[in-house]
């Protein structure tokens, strides 16, 4: 595992890209000062911090990709913003929150989730505000923690699930 103990950041806005072959967790900001170019974890992720920043400023795609299960570990009552110009969020595996209905997420545009999110551990709050690809069966929130337990979906949604099967949006709020 690759645990970042603190902030990190490009040198140059959009210039600098991180790739981590394996598992990597990130216990502060990534990008939130100056953002990256890109961002990939092969592995398992642990976003403990309250924000991930990519750009495609400096000609990259501003992409973030997530291939292993993502873990949601900021403090209670935090919400992990993904901010990306240019870019998708890519989850290839689960998203699960720390504590049930104790963080959210927000993605600045496009997502796409290849797997279920909150289905072991709800989140707080799920937030898209671009287009979303829904390749699973099941997201859920809650609002056990004293958030909205709410899904906003601003842009298109695709369910890109197999035939004849159905996606659970689950709100408990």
């Amino acid at each position: 595992t690759v645990a970042f103990g603190n902030t990190v950041n490009a040198a140059t806005v959009g210039q600098q890209a991180l790739t981590v072959s394996n598992n990597a967790t990130f216990a502060n900001t990534v990008g939130a000062t100056t953002a990256l170019r890109e961002l990939s974890v092969g592995g398992t992720t642990g976003l403990n911090g309250t924000a991930v920043v990519t750009s495609n400023a400096g000609g990259g795609t501003g992409n973030q990709t997530y291939t292993g299960a993502v873990t949601l570990g900021s403090a209670n009552g935090t919400t992990v913003a993904l901010t990306y110009t240019g870019g998708t969020v890519a989850f290839g595996n689960t998203v699960n929150a720390a504590t049930v209905g104790q963080q959210a997420l927000t993605m600045s545009n496009n997502a796409t989730f290849a797997n279920t999110v909150g289905a072991t551990t709800a989140l707080r709050e799920l937030s898209v505000s671009g287009t979303t690809a829904i390749n699973t069966t099941s997201i859920v929130t809650s609002n056990a923690g004293g958030g909205t337990g709410n899904q906003t979906y601003t842009g298109a949604v695709t369910l890109g699930t197999g035939n004849g099967t159905t996606v659970a949006l689950t709100n408990t709020g």
